[in-house]
């Protein structure tokens, strides 16, 4: 079984290095703030062009260690076939109900691979369904206070953007452990679209691009589903806008 480990925010992924590559500088920059942050991976990834489950399994374990995240989890789904059922269900409840986070991290659900897409409806419906008493599951009814949808392949209008301009060198660093999917001019693995030579260079655009929307250098992008309550708006756009170069009176 499982530590329990409380935390106050759960990354969900359906690979190994999904997490790194998307939302990783939120997680590093909740982690610097002193906020206990975990992640559980669906699949070990065995069904990838290149490298393997164990090499995988020891790249994550090296990210993990570059962000500072207290657990990572692998629920040991298989790749390429994650399905949105009900046993599928029951192990992220499990996993809700064991860590009892307030926040939960989930892939947006339009993507062009079938994991991601189960992956985002299986932690949507499993936390729903965690918070239900009489549910046929292990573990105290938890239902966490909000879902927050990160950005894989298909762009979405982001409900806010977390600037990571701090954060993004270490963000690095943690997606060059997975040294087995990037571009190795030596390796005679077959190329995908992460081993193409110009593929960080994707990365750092889209971050810059989520970055410059709120005035930043690098940004992350999130989707949220509800509609956010504003107690006191004066102090939340004083605090979120006044800082904002282009906003500065001009003399």
């Amino acid at each position: 079984m499982e530590e329990q480990i409380r935390l106050e925010l759960l990354a969900f992924a359906p690979h190994r290095d999904d997490i790194e590559l998307t939302c990783s500088g939120t997680l590093i920059k909740m982690i610097q703030r002193g906020h206990s942050v975990g992640i559980i991976d669906f699949t070990a990834g065995e069904k990838g062009s290149r490298g393997s489950a164990s090499q995988r399994e020891q790249e994550a374990h090296e990210a993990a260690k570059i962000m500072g995240v207290r657990m990572r989890e692998n629920l040991e789904l298989p790749d390429s076939a994650v399905e949105n059922n009900r046993q599928t269900q029951l192990l992220v409840v499990e996993s809700v109900r064991r860590h009892r986070p307030d926040i939960i991290l989930a892939p947006y659900w339009e993507d062009d691979h079938p994991d991601h897409v189960n992956t985002s409806m299986v932690v949507t419906q499993a936390c729903y369904l965690s918070g239900l008493a009489k549910l046929e599951a292990a573990g105290q009814p938890h239902r966490p206070l909000v879902i927050l949808y990160y950005m894989c392949r298909r762009q979405f209008k982001p409900s806010f953007v977390v600037d990571v301009t701090e954060q993004y060198p270490l963000k690095l660093e943690a997606i060059g452990a997975y040294r087995s999917q990037f571009f190795d001019p030596v390796s005679s693995e077959a190329e995908t679209p992460l081993s193409h030579p110009r593929f960080l260079g994707m990365i750092e655009t889209r971050s810059r691009h989520y970055g410059g929307l709120i005035g930043k250098e690098h940004g992350e992008p999130f989707l949220l589903k509800d509609v956010l309550e504003l107690t006191d708006p004066l102090s939340f756009f004083r605090e979120t806008y006044g800082g904002r170069w282009w906003r500065a009176t001009e003399s």
